[in-house]
């Protein structure tokens, strides 16, 4: 970077530096205590970026992504997941028949019906924050580090329930013990 003059930087981070919420809504501030591998290495190449910044005068901006959601509407972008882990996909494959049911990783979370709630964010978002950010640091301004999600949370049952009525599937589900932190990435 120093040799090709590389003077900004837009970092996609995640959420995940934060690690169990110590109050919500989690601000930019919000205390970092990452839970697994994943978040502990956005957290780290977050601290290299800023060490980079006093060293040689990098502007960095790092975008944390709560979840991140969408597709192309033409079906030519998008990820693909093996094996797959992202609830919004694992609830469109049940309602194929893919999957027999969605399991729900615990239900006695302290949110009016039990399941964990998560903030989404549309790709098409995330793409306008990365032109947002890029905008910033070539017009001289200072990095940051900026939470990107869009303030509401939805519920496990909510995302279920919405996918019900939007595919007029059934989606079967089964309450299963939660999943462990340490082993997700």
């Amino acid at each position: 970077m120093i040799e090709k003059n590389i003077t900004n930087f837009i970092f996609s981070s995640s959420c995940s530096v934060y690690g169990e919420p110590v109050e919500i809504p989690i601000n930019e501030d919000h205390p970092k205590n990452p839970i697994n591998p994943y978040g502990r290495s956005k957290l780290m190449v977050k601290q290299i970026l800023d060490d980079f910044g006093k060293a040689y005068g990098l502007e960095s901006v790092s975008l944390r992504y709560f979840n991140a959601v969408g597709g192309d509407p033409e079906g030519e972008l998008g990820e693909d997941h093996s094996p797959e882990t992202h609830l919004i996909p694992l609830i469109l494959q049940t309602a194929l028949g893919q999957r027999e049911v969605i399991n729900i990783f615990g239900d006695d979370y302290p949110t009016k019906d039990g399941t964990c709630i998560r903030d989404y964010i549309h790709i098409d978002d995330l793409a306008q924050a990365h032109l947002l950010a890029l905008e910033r640091v070539l017009s001289g301004l200072p990095g940051g580090q900026y939470n990107l999600g869009n303030g509401d949370g939805y519920s496990v049952k909510d995302v279920i329930k919405i996918a019900r009525n939007i595919t007029g599937k059934p989606i079967p589900t089964k309450i299963t013990s939660y999943r462990d932190p340490i082993q997700e990435l």
